[in-house]
């Protein structure tokens, strides 16, 4: 008779320990459609297109941070050019409309590479200085 406990007592634990991985492996994947903000540094919120997604071409790179002070800034760089100048800045908000017709480059169906970079603003002559970065992927459709 213990034994048969002892069984059962083991098969309880084994189901309960797979039922808990199969619900963390749902929320990883609710994650990753909404942004994979897990994987985030503490200074931005959201990128759009998230890291690894795909998205139609004409669709807008968006970055939603929070910074500490009043000289920090980011900038955004798509495929290595820096396309900050291009982008619309709001407060906590930049975005960069990849089918505006100012863009430097037009971006084609395929991957990317993003970058986005928390900089502290320079004097002027000065380059910013690089307080931290955050690197994706997205493909294009």
């Amino acid at each position: 008779m213990p034994r048969n406990r002892i069984l059962g007592t083991v098969l309880a634990v084994l189901l309960l320990v797979a039922a808990t991985a199969c619900q963390a492996e749902e929320t990883a994947v609710v994650t990753a459609e909404e942004g994979a903000t897990a994987d985030l540094p503490d200074w931005l919120n959201r990128v759009y297109p998230p890291p690894g997604a795909e998205a139609a071409v004409n669709d807008a790179i968006q970055v939603d941070y929070d910074v500490a002070g009043p000289d920090q800034t980011v900038r955004l760089s798509v495929d290595g050019v820096d396309v900050t100048a291009y982008a619309d800045i709001q407060p906590g908000e930049l975005q960069y409309d990849m089918d505006e017709g100012r863009a430097p480059a037009e971006l084609d169906p395929g991957t990317h590479a993003a970058m986005v970079e928390l900089v502290d603003a320079a004097e002027y002559g000065e380059q910013p200085e690089v307080l931290d970065r955050f690197e994706w992927e997205f493909t294009l459709l």
